[in-house]
Parts: C-alpha cells; sequence; structure tokens
C-alpha cells in the first residue's frame, strides 16, 4: 500500500481531476472524455501484462531502464535511462512551481495577502529533502494520509455533482461513456492528454529492491494503481459532465478553468468545505512533488551503482536501503530551479508548471512505448519462459497503440503546452527527448570501447557478474570466466 501511495501520489487524483480534466473539456471542445479515460486505462492494462512479467524477472529500480537494455541491448537501454530522468525531472521542477502557485492563490484568496510562490516552493523542498531520505514506507504513510483526503474530496465531489444534474433527472451516459464518440475531429488531442493523466502508474517498478516481496508486490500495487487511476478520472469527469450538462460543460470548463470543480461542488456544499478542498489541493501537488522525488532519486541510484553516473549516486543507506546522496542530488537541483524562476521573475505556473508538466508526462508517454516494444523482443528471445504468448500479444498491441498517440503527442504538442502553432517550444521540448536519447547511444558506444566492463553489466543492478571477470559479447551482454574457457577450448 505504501508503493500505491507513492505512485498514486505522482498521479495526484485532485489535481487530475480538478485540473487536467477541466483543462481537456476546454482545449479539446469535446465531451466524452469518460470514453477516452476508459479507452487508455484498457491499452495501458495490455501494456501492464508484459511490464509486470519483467519485474517478475527483472529487479532494478531502474525500471525502464533495466527492461529495455535487456530487450534492446545497452544503447538503447541509456537512451531511456537519460529519457526517465530527464521527464521525472522535468516532473519535479513542474511541481515546485505548481506547488508555489497554488499555495499562494490559495492563501491570498482566503487571507487577503500571501508570501511570494517561491517561499511556499521552499517550504515544500525542505519537507521533500528530509522525507526523500526516509525510508519509502515511512514516505508512504505522509503520502497515504495525503492521498486518503483528496481522494475523499474527489469522491464527495463525485456523489454531488451526479446528485445535482445540470437536466433535472437527467443522467448523460452516451454522451460520456460511449467509446463511438470518439470517432469526431479532435478526439486524437483528447487521447493524448487521458495518456498524461496516468501519469505515475508505471513507477511501481523503481521499488523493487525495497519492496519485502517484490514478486507479488509490485504487480499487485501495478494493476491495484491502474484500476483506481481508470475508475477515479473516467467517472468524476463523467460527473462533471453531469452537473454542467453535456452542452454546456465544454463552455462552463473554458469559463473557470482551473476553478471548475470547486465552482460546481459550491453549488451544493458548505462553503468550508470547498475551502478544505482549496487547501487539498495544494497537498494533492506536493504528494506529486514527492512522489516524482522518489521516482528520479531512485534511476540516478541505479545509473550511479553501474557506473554510469558518478559512483557516489550509487550509494544506499544501510539500513534503510534508501539512495540518500541521489535524493539530496535531486533537492539540490530543485533548489536551483526555484531561484533561478524566483530571480529572474519567471511565472511558475506557465512557464514552468504547464511546460515542466507536458514535457515530464511526453517523457512518460516514450518510456511505456519503448518499453512495449522491449518487452516482446526480450520474451520472444527468451522461450524457456513460461507462459509469455499472452503477454507478448498485450505487449505488441499496446506498442502499436502507443505509437500512434507518440506520433499524434508530437503532431500536438502546441495543444499540450497551451502556446501557438508556430511557438519554437511546440517542437524544442520534444525535440530535447532525441538529444539525450542520442547522448546515451553515444555514452553507451564510449563504454563498450573505454570501459568494456561496466558496459556489461548494465542494467543487472545487484545481480551483475564481478567486473574483474565479465567480458562483453556481441550482443552486449556479459560472459562469464568458464564461459570464455570454454569457448576458447571450442576453438
Amino acid at each position: 500500500m505504501a508503493i500505491v501511495a507513492v505512485t498514486l501520489g505522482a498521479a495526484a487524483p485532485l489535481t487530475t481531476v480538478a485540473g487536467a480534466v477541466p483543462s481537456a473539456f476546454a482545449v479539446t471542445g469535446l465531451v466524452p472524455l469518460s470514453a477516452a479515460f476508459i479507452v487508455v486505462g484498457a491499452v495501458l492494462a495490455l501494456f501492464a501484462t508484459g511490464y509486470v512479467r519483467m519485474a517478475r524477472l527483472i529487479r532494478n529500480p531502474g525500471a525502464f531502464y533495466a527492461y529495455v537494455r535487456h530487450g534492446l541491448g545497452v544503447p538503447m537501454g541509456l537512451a531511456t535511462a537519460l529519457i526517465a530522468v530527464l521527464g521525472y525531472g522535468a516532473f519535479v521542477s513542474a511541481a515546485f512551481g505548481g506547488l508555489g502557485a497554488a499555495a499562494e492563490g490559495f492563501v491570498a484568496a482566503e487571507w487577503g495577502s500571501s508570501p511570494p510562490w517561491w517561499a511556499w516552493s521552499l517550504a515544500g523542498w525542505i519537507l521533500v529533502t528530509v522525507l526523500g531520505v526516509l525510508r519509502v514506507d515511512l514516505s508512504g504513510w505522509v503520502l497515504m494520509a495525503l492521498l486518503a483526503a483528496e481522494t475523499a474530496v474527489v469522491l464527495l465531489f463525485l456523489v454531488v455533482n451526479v446528485s445535482h444534474p445540470a437536466s433535472s433527472g437527467s443522467l448523460p451516459v452516451a454522451v460520456s461513456w460511449s467509446p463511438r464518440a470518439l470517432l469526431v475531429g479532435g478526439a486524437a488531442v483528447l487521447m493524448v492528454l487521458a495518456v498524461t493523466a496516468f501519469t505515475g502508474f508505471e513507477a511501481t517498478a523503481v521499488f523493487t529492491e525495497e519492496a519485502r516481496n517484490p514478486a507479488s508486490t509490485v504487480p499487485r500495487a501495478t494493476w491495484l494503481t491502474l484500476g483506481l487511476m481508470t475508475a477515479v478520472y473516467a467517472l468524476s469527469a463523467w460527473a462533471i459532465t453531469v452537473a454542467a450538462g453535456p452542452r454546456g460543460v465544454v463552455t462552463y470548463a473554458q469559463h473557470h478553468a482551473g476553478d471548475t470543480v470547486f465552482a460546481l461542488a459550491a453549488q451544493a456544499v458548505p462553503s468550508m468545505i470547498v475551502t478544505v478542498a482549496r487547501g487539498l489541493f495544494v497537498t494533492s501537488v506536493f504528494a506529486a512533488l514527492l512522489s516524482f522525488h522518489m521516482f528520479v532519486s531512485r534511476y540516478l541510484f541505479a545509473l550511479g551503482r553501474e557506473g554510469v553516473l558518478p559512483p557516489a549516486l550509487g550509494r544506499a543507506g544501510l539500513r534503510s536501503g534508501v539512495p540518500r546522496n541521489a535524493s539530496l542530488t535531486v533537492s539540490a537541483v530543485g533548489l536551483i530551479v526555484v531561484a533561478i524562476y524566483a530571480v529572474g521573475g519567471w511565472d511558475p505556473l506557465l512557464s514552468l508548471f504547464y511546460c515542466g508538466g507536458a514535457l515530464g508526462g511526453f517523457a512518460v508517454l516514450l518510456l511505456i512505448t519503448i518499453t512495449a516494444c522491449a518487452v516482446v523482443v526480450f520474451l520472444a528471445r527468451r522461450p524457456e519462459i513460461r507462459p509469455r504468448r499472452g503477454a507478448m500479444i498485450a505487449s505488441a498491441i499496446s506498442a502499436v497503440t502507443l505509437g500512434a498517440v507518440v506520433v499524434l503527442a508530437v503532431l500536438h504538442f502546441d495543444v499540450l503546452l497551451g502556446v501557438a502553432p508556430t511557438d519554437p517550444l511546440r517542437w524544442v521540448l520534444p525535440g530535447a527527448y532525441g538529444v539525450v536519447a542520442m547522448v546515451g547511444i553515444a555514452w553507451a558506444a564510449y563504454l563498450r570501447k573505454t570501459r568494456p566492463e561496466i558496459y556489461a553489466q548494465l542494467g543487472f543492478g545487484v545481480h551483475a557478474p564481478p567486473r574483474n571477470v565479465a567480458r562483453v559479447t556481441a550482443a552486449g551482454h556479459p560472459q562469464s570466466a568458464s564461459a570464455r574457457a570454454s569457448a576458447g577450448e571450442a576453438r
């Protein structure tokens, strides 16, 4: 449950329901968002079939990086690792901006004035820095408490909205739930926005070395997280449609923007509850910040332990197993980002929260697509693994579907950012992943040539062979001393 709390904390249900759902209505002008969540949830369930299979076979906090390395080779593995670090790091930076802006707005609305946004971001930074070096179950308890509170608010708003339909006695179903309603222009953007809302569910595997029984814990946490996300998002989107009316929900969302959910609830519940809900919106952003901080620190830990990054990043606490150095490094980068935006006087909401969130969401979309391909290749090369056919088929279907969504995301990145079609950011930000991918591939080539003993160990984590006996085969896999001797005799 601690892992579920961390991953759901990254998804930030209240932030998604109060922020992403109204934005999807307003940006696309389409109503069938519930159907989009169901379809995306089904596709991600196909992906998770192979993903949890890999989690049972490969224990590595680098998750995506390790799975891609074993399926598609070391160069693609390192490219994936750098994409993950950049993407999750973008989420951390975005959350600092969102936390500061949300806290400043909430306090100013309730008490008339507030310290500047960066003061709230610094307060969040201190908490994240302390919690980031504690055991995952301790941080998980904090996240479970915050998650329980915001989930209660989401469920309350859901019930209130359904019980107060815009049209008396009318509960629109077909327009919200039918997949056929997605066969209209603009549905591509709706699907992309729906995929980004699920960000976080995939991160259960980064805790495989900290879970007491990873073979069962990680799969259960993954399925439970994905199921809860799908249900909450789809039902909440439908409830908003009921309360605002299928013909008026788009206009309502465009007018009220991020205040849509709270404005609808204010018509039926006491103002005190709405005030508490607005406060929990702030803690929801903090929960996402803490969760993504934990994700990226574990990727840095995995890369440091294997010699790709400085070895100091690969050191963990003897009792807790927490990657302290990596966590403190992430905190240092976060502090620098907050300082730069504060000194520069830049908008923490538009230029940091929205842009960073879009950049991070696109990274997760890339990561799960590449990993789905890696699962297919890995299982195809391992006929001794049983069962595997079902996981291969499910992963292949998800890879094709998600690949199409990647293309749509690139073509409509200006919509995700909320900028003009001619804005260079629409190409610069997604193009950044192409650059870091090439850096990862080049770094892999360098390691293979200059440090083959490290190259051979990449992706194996704690199960890597000793460096003094490992060599690299043509396929990039380690070869033991006995295997080399046998090969020499055969020659």
